[in-house]
């Protein structure tokens, strides 16, 4: 019962993470809270499954998770990754939006304008 428990759980997570790869990479963002929500969901399970079960059954059944475990772990890494990257690619682009606003102020709030400068330069040399 542990065993089957588990391994369903086991599956469940990683076609979570997969699924959270899937959503990162098409940048479909909006689904990334309810697949964590549902990962963590998963986690809390398994932790309670494992607190249930002996240790001795715990030990013993973990040679039968090991390959899953592996998938796991390298999606899970390929996840990390890919948010990280994700994140320094949105931290460029902000940085961009944010010297382009600079940009964009400084000239706007020019204490001087050229137009009126211009202006006045022509008329007061018709003056004379």
């Amino acid at each position: 019962m542990y065993s089957k428990e588990r391994l369903y759980y086991l599956e469940q997570f990683l076609a979570y993470t997969e699924e959270l790869v899937t959503a990162l990479e098409e940048e479909r963002y909006e689904e990334l809270d309810a697949l964590l929500e549902k990962r963590q969901q998963v986690i809390v399970a398994v932790d309670a499954l494992d607190a249930a079960a002996s240790p001795q059954v715990v030990q013993a059944s973990k040679p039968l998770y090991l390959s899953l475990l592996t998938k796991i772990e390298q999606q899970d890494r390929q996840f990390r990754e890919l948010a990280e990257k994700k994140k320094q690619e949105t931290a460029y682009e902000l940085q961009k939006i944010r010297a382009s606003k600079r940009l964009n102020r400084s000239y706007r709030n020019s204490p001087y304008s050229n137009e009126g400068y211009y202006i006045d330069q022509t008329i007061g040399s018709t003056k004379v």
